[in-house]
């Protein structure tokens, strides 16, 4: 394997400490480098190597992204042994995460990036599927090596490739998406069955990153006395958070979405037994409820879970005053005594930030508001700590306590 010695002085902490590298840390990077290269960072101070793939060819962002500590003894290796050695360790250890909580019982998230140690690969079980997006250079060169690991742990299910330019973080990954020969594609989520078209599925795929929350939701419904009738799931998507709601017992959700998702609706509200209790209403979620806001439509439940607003940390105001304006719209329309569900999946909004932009929406309208459940990603989208960058969930439910002041 081949080297790239760093000057120590562009590092602001130890070298083994970082888990990516830009341009900053690495200077000019020679374009001798051939874009995903495992290499051997070396800073001249240790006898340890960092690990890692490089892209010289990135123009902004990380291009270097590190996978682990190396001995030096390691440089002696060819880059194909020591990628498909790493490759295999990783994701049988993500597996085995996986297995340890039960998550492939159903549906789950299989690989989380750099959160299981393989930066640029995610991978989602679905019902007959793996779904794979793979986001940098330094996994697409090994593809076939992840193929052949995949298929021996999952014999049974077809590997099809989403790809999302999007989220290739600068690297000019080839289209390597796959056709998908069934209509449909459904995944299972605490007993409820979604489908999606395979026409969204390129789009969008699956989220299960809300699941351990959605379980705390239905519990605490549940747990209620004042039986709820009424909820609204807005920014619904396949509508997850409602159905998890109806399955509780309340009589209606509205599913509120501006995406073309008639079709996923009609079908899994009727896989799911709900077709006379949901109605799917396609519509910018602002202005849906500055409509209900006019016609004072309330309801017992409102569920919120916006896209993520914003990507990068220099953009975070933008996003505080997104998130209130949007959770001043949505606490006009919880009924008294009511439930309002705020989720959020923008990294650099911390959940402390995202509580005060309830609580100051909720002050503005002269609400009381009780916090009653906490809580971030599910299991199978690990993270190292609150102030990890893999760390990016959020989920909050809160009950509305009054309305109007005393006199």
């Amino acid at each position: 394997m081949r080297t790239l010695s760093l000057d120590p002085r562009n590092l602001k902490k130890p070298l083994l400490a970082h888990d990516s590298l830009g341009e900053r840390e690495l200077g000019k990077l020679s374009t001798a480098f051939q874009p995903g290269e495992w290499v051997l960072a070396d800073d001249g101070k240790g006898d340890k190597y960092l690990l890692g793939y490089i892209n010289p060819f990135i123009n902004r962002g990380d291009q270097f992204r590190a996978i682990g500590t190396a001995q030096k003894s390691v440089e002696k290796s060819s880059e194909e042994e020591i990628a498909a050695k790493i490759i295999e360790q990783r994701i049988t250890a993500a597996i085995e995460k996986r297995t340890d909580f039960g998550y492939l019982k159903e549906s789950c998230r299989l690989i989380f990036g750099g959160s299981d140690m393989l930066p640029g690969l995610v991978v989602d079980k679905v019902e007959k599927y793996l779904l794979v997006q793979i986001n940098a250079m330094g996994i697409y060169r090994h593809l076939k090596v992840i193929e052949q690991i995949l298929a021996s742990q999952f014999p049974s299910l077809e590997i099809i490739h989403l790809q999302s330019k999007n989220l290739s973080m600068g690297e000019d990954i080839p289209d390597h998406s796959s056709d998908v020969s069934e209509e449909w594609i459904r995944a299972v989520e605490s007993d409820l069955r979604m489908s999606i078209s395979k026409e969204n599925l390129q789009k969008t795929g699956f989220y299960f990153d809300h699941r351990d929350n959605r379980k705390r939701l239905e519990a605490l419904v549940k747990a209620r006395l004042q039986k709820a009738s009424t909820s609204v799931d807005l920014f619904s998507y396949l509508g997850a958070w409602g159905m998890t709601i109806l399955k509780t017992g309340v009589d209606k959700c509205v599913f509120v979405d501006q995406a073309k998702l008639e079709s996923e609706f009609e079908k899994n509200l009727e896989e799911n037994g709900f077709s006379e209790r949901g109605t799917f209403v396609r519509q910018d979620v602002f202005k849906y409820l500055d409509e209900c806001k006019n016609n004072k439509i309330k309801f017992d439940i409102v569920v919120s879970d916006p896209p993520a607003f914003i990507k990068n940390v220099k953009d975070k105001k933008k996003a505080i005053v997104g998130y209130e304006k949007l959770h001043s719209k949505a606490l006009t329309c919880v009924s008294d005594g009511g439930l309002f569900v705020a989720a959020s999946c923008t990294q650099p909004v911390s959940i402390e930030e995202f509580d005060l932009t309830v609580k100051r929406s909720a002050d503005r309208l002269n609400l009381g508001i009780e916090m009653l459940d906490i809580g971030i990603q599910s299991k199978d989208h690990p993270t190292e700590s609150l102030s990890s960058k893999s760390n990016y969930i959020k989920y909050i439910t809160y009950k509305i306590t009054y309305k109007s002041e005393i006199k």
